[in-house]
Formats: C-alpha cells, structure tokens, sequence
C-alpha cells in the first residue's frame, strides 16, 4: 500500500496533486469526509478539514481552537472547535470507529502527541484542493489522558441498551410542528444507490443525519442542545435531461427555535451541522427553503430536550397528514388510494 504523503511547510499555498495525494481525494469525493485524521510528519498523526472554498475557510480564521471528545453509539467524535465568534462557534466532527482498532490506535496516537498539525485546505478550480493554512494545537496534559478515554469507551450492554433512541407515535406531533417552514438538503439518490447498493445508501444517509444531530446534541450553546427539530425525508422520482428516470432523496429539518435557524441561515456553511454534512456529499444536489408538509415528506426523527426520538408512522398518521396538506397538485399523501 502506498504510504501517505504528509502534508507540510511546504506544501501550504500549493495545489495538490490527485496522483500524488489520492487519499485526500478519495476521503473528500469517495467517502463524504471533510474531517478526518491521516498520517502526519515523523509517524504523528495530523487533522485535516476541507472547506468548501477559500472564503469559507476565512471566516474561521484567527480563531482560539479546542479540541473535544464525544461519544454516539459505536463512534467516538474528536471535535475541532473553532471560537471566532464564542456565541456561535463551529465544531467540525472526526469520527472514530470504536470497533476499529486501527482507528483507536490512530486516536491514541493523537493523545500522545504533545502537539496536534490541524491543515486545512479549501477546493478551488477543477475540484482540486489547494492547502491554504496549517496550525499546531498544543494538547493540554489533561486531554492526554489515554486511561480517560478508555473509560468513556468502556460501556456495557446494557447502557448501550438505554442508549438506544425511543421510539413514539407520530401522531403525538403538534400540527404547528408538521406545518413548520424548513430547510432541505437534496441528494441523487440514484448515484448513491448505482455505487452502493440501496440498503447502504440508506444507512449512509441515516449515519449522515444522526453525525449531524450529535453536534448538535453536544453543542456548546445550552439553547442549541435544548432545541426541538423534526427530521424529514421525501423520495422522488423525476426525469433527468437525457429522459432517464432518476430518483432524488431530500432531508428537511424543520424546528420552532429561532436559534437554530440562526445556524441554518448563516453565511458560514459550519456554523450548520446539517449542511457541514450533506454539503461534503458527492451527491448533494442543492438546499431547499420550504415546508417540508407540502412535498409530500414524512417526519421520521424528533430532537427534543437532548433526546432523539423515531418516530413510528402509521396509516392514521398519514391520512392526518394529507388533511394539513396545503400544496399544490394532486395530494402526495392520498397518492397509495388513488
């Protein structure tokens, strides 16, 4: 296997190379990452965040950095604070398989390390990368605390049990929350399904949503963890230039909290977990602003109090659904009874 160039001194103001670093390609374009870990200099382990341009990149300039550690189900996310604006500040997660011992090896190495390279590059022209800034993150003696971090890791069956999230009928939703304005994030899921298969480019977008949902379960702000959201998801099928049926999966997220919208409408893609994700998508299409009800959605997550919740859809659910529907055409939720 091909050893890992390191990125360094060097390299910064420079395009680099698809041949000559295949796996920063590969992580971005193949696998939907923009923080991630990869070897570094002198067998030390570095930090890697891709920003959507140069511009986006600047607005998290000149910033203090902290690096936190949180756990969701079977990943450990290194999280990457940057505080340019301590009221709003922008987490970039960097998972961990627990399972992987590979993985857990390259985070311990991270924790011995006295200091963390932090490189971030931006896309530019023809989708290349150009590495535009590197900082080195002192860690603090008590975040070095391997021992610490394998007692988080250590959980037992049980509390992996109670970790699982509730499930609740989907009628005990306020008609305010299924009528709510949101925000869409459109995919080709057709791509998704030719490279993957349905069943994983399901599960892809799931993981994508619940990575999203853990930033903000663990956000800084307390009013952002508080805050209530409702994940939607609506299937379509439409006809591409060529004529060629192809199938397009959007996910809204739709919330009565202000302070989220905040986060949805600010001109710093990270300051949005949603679009930090969806938006590294090779698939992602474009972002909505309507209400997901009248496209014909079905809410499947609720986000409360620090909680998520499925939601359990039923026949009655349905028919309660095409009874608020308010859009135009013929209605998508009585579809199955014509």
């Amino acid at each position: 296997m091909q050893q890992e160039k390191p990125l360094t001194a060097e390299t910064v103001g420079h395009f680099l190379d698809e041949d000559t670093f295949p796996d920063l390609y590969e992580q971005v374009w193949n696998q939907g990452n923009r923080y991630f870990a990869r070897p570094g200099e002198n067998d030390h382990t570095d930090l890697i965040i891709v920003f959507q341009d140069i511009e986006d990149f600047s607005a998290s300039t000149e910033s203090k950095i902290v690096i936190d550690f949180k756990r969701h189900k079977d990943k450990l996310f290194l999280i990457v604070w940057t505080l340019t604006d301590p009221e709003n500040p922008l987490g970039f997660p960097i998972p961990f398989e627990i399972s992987d011992p590979v993985e857990m090896q390259r985070l311990e190495s991270i924790l011995s390390q006295e200091k963390v390279w932090i490189h971030s590059l931006a896309v530019e022209k023809d989708d290349q990368f150009i590495h535009i800034f590197s900082e080195a993150y002192e860690l603090p003696e008590a975040e070095r605390n391997i021992e610490k971090l394998q007692e988080n890791l250590s959980s037992t069956e049980e509390e992996q049990e109670e970790a699982a999230p509730e499930e609740v009928d989907a009628n005990q939703l306020t008609d305010q929350q299924l009528t709510q304005m949101g925000f869409g994030y459109a995919l080709d899921f057709s791509s998704m399904i030719a490279k993957q298969g349905e069943q994983e480019a399901q599960e892809h977008v799931m993981s994508a949503v619940l990575q999203a949902i853990t930033m903000i379960k663990y956000h800084p702000q307390a009013n952002i963890r508080t805050s209530q959201l409702l994940v939607w998801v609506s299937q379509q099928n439409e006809r591409t230039a060529e004529g060629e049926l192809a199938q397009l999966l959007t996910v809204y997220i739709s919330s009565e909290h202000e302070e989220l919208f905040q986060l949805w409408t600010s001109a710093r893609q990270e300051a949005d977990p949603f679009g930090a994700v969806f938006l590294s998508l090779p698939q992602f299409l474009t972002t909505l602003r309507e209400k997901p009800l009248e496209k014909g959605s079905y809410p499947i997550m609720e986000f409360k109090a620090g909680e998520l919740r499925h939601l359990q859809l039923s026949d009655q659910f349905r028919l309660r659904l095409a009874s608020l529907w308010n859009g135009q055409g013929a209605n998508p939720y009585l579809a199955e009874e014509q």
